[in-house]
């Protein structure tokens, strides 16, 4: 079951323009035997009985038998009767849009706290959207420790530690990011990578990343350690653990 109609009927009030079948008018129905009604001296309305106002439906609801909170306001049936209206050579509107009472649009606005309470809602969201849409992120990115050792001795006997960088170009171009070591330590400790990075457009890139401290190195077991990923227009921070062996 579709939830608009329903999610539609919340937000009615007395003043809301709905999709009504003038019953005054349209009855009794000019083909008499559908509805069952026969000795009836009253003049026939406008309804032809036509059913197309049925046939049109999306949700397969008769209007004339009035308010259904199945229906959503689609107007097919309005479209529909008004075209026989003209071949009948009757005037249109037999269903049209309206709140029983008024239509003009000042009579509609007012004493309408639950439509400014909407609308302003809905302002909001819209606000929030452009307000996301241009402080998106143009990339993410990530790092982790390989599983199984925390350091290993490289052929030339530096201290090495393994790790997995991720970087997500969320653009749609190709983007060159830089990869650094900030802080205390970017004397101290290289990288295996390239300074500088090429990523294509919405590409996802996981590549390992060995951070090495040469010999001697005079480092405590333990360093908390800075990596900077930049891509000119936006920066990255990551924080990740060096251990050197004593």
């Amino acid at each position: 079951m579709c939830p608009y109609s329903r999610f539609q009927s919340v937000m009615l009030d007395s003043k809301s323009l709905k999709v009504s079948y003038d019953l005054n008018r349209g009855e009794p129905r000019k083909n008499s035997q559908i509805v069952g009604n026969t000795s009836t001296n009253k003049p026939s309305g406008d309804c032809v009985d036509c059913q197309l106002c049925v046939q049109v439906c999306p949700v397969g609801i008769d209007i004339r038998q009035g308010l259904q909170y199945a229906c959503i306001d689609c107007g097919a049936c309005i479209d529909a009767c008004d075209e026989i209206m003209k071949k009948v050579n009757q005037p249109t509107g037999l269903i049209r849009f309206t709140n029983g009472s008024t239509t003009h649009w000042t009579d509609l606005l007012k004493n309408r706290n639950r439509l400014m309470a909407y609308g302003a809602l809905t302002l909001l969201c819209c606000l929030g959207f452009v307000y996301q849409l241009g402080t998106l992120e143009s990339f993410d990115t990530s790092i982790n420790r390989d599983r199984g050792q925390l350091f290993f001795y490289d052929t030339n006997g530096d201290i090495t530690n393994p790790y997995t960088i991720k970087i997500h170009n969320k653009t749609s171009s190709k983007a060159d990011y830089k990869i650094e070591v900030t802080g205390k330590f970017s004397e101290s400790l290289s990288l295996s990578l390239n300074a500088h990075v090429t990523i294509s457009a919405a590409e996802m890139r996981s590549q390992n990343l060995m951070v090495t401290c040469r010999q001697p190195c005079d480092l405590p077991y333990r360093n908390q350690v800075n990596l900077k990923v930049s891509n000119g227009d936006q920066s990255k921070m990551l924080d990740f653990v060096f251990f050197n062996p004593k």
